[in-house]
Order: C-alpha cells, then sequence, then structure tokens
C-alpha cells in the first residue's frame, strides 16, 4: 500500500480528470484553479476598460446634445 499521493490511485471516472493517481488529480484541479483566477483577471480588466469607455462615451454624447441644443 502506497502512502504517498503519486503512488495512490485515483479512480477519475466521475470527475472528468484525466489523472490515474491523487498527486496527478490535484495538480489537475490546480491548473483548472489557476487557469479560472487567469480568466477572472481578464475579464476584470476587460470590464474596467467597458466602464472607462462608457464614461467617454457618455460625455462625448452629453456634449453632442449641449451643441445641438446651441444650434436649436
Amino acid at each position: 500500500i502506497s502512502t504517498d499521493a503519486e503512488g495512490t490511485s485515483y479512480d477519475n471516472t466521475s470527475s472528468g480528470l484525466t489523472s490515474q493517481n491523487v498527486q496527478g488529480a490535484v495538480d489537475e484541479v490546480l491548473a483548472i484553479a489557476k487557469d479560472a483566477k487567469s480568466q477572472s483577471e481578464a475579464n476584470k480588466t476587460s470590464i474596467l476598460n467597458l466602464q472607462n469607455e462608457l464614461g467617454t462615451n457618455k460625455s462625448t454624447l452629453q456634449n453632442n446634445i449641449n451643441a445641438i441644443r446651441e444650434v436649436l
């Protein structure tokens, strides 16, 4: 009987993981978590960029409305 994670078998049937030992499964889950964190940070940056763009567009729109009012 193995007492280390690499030597301990893992049934991956229902998890969707490919590892067949505990150490491999832990490593896979860690990689998935790191990818999720990276994607989350990228999404946060995209959201902040869109918020800034929205603010700029709102200012431009308000300036255009004011210019139209001056003409009318």
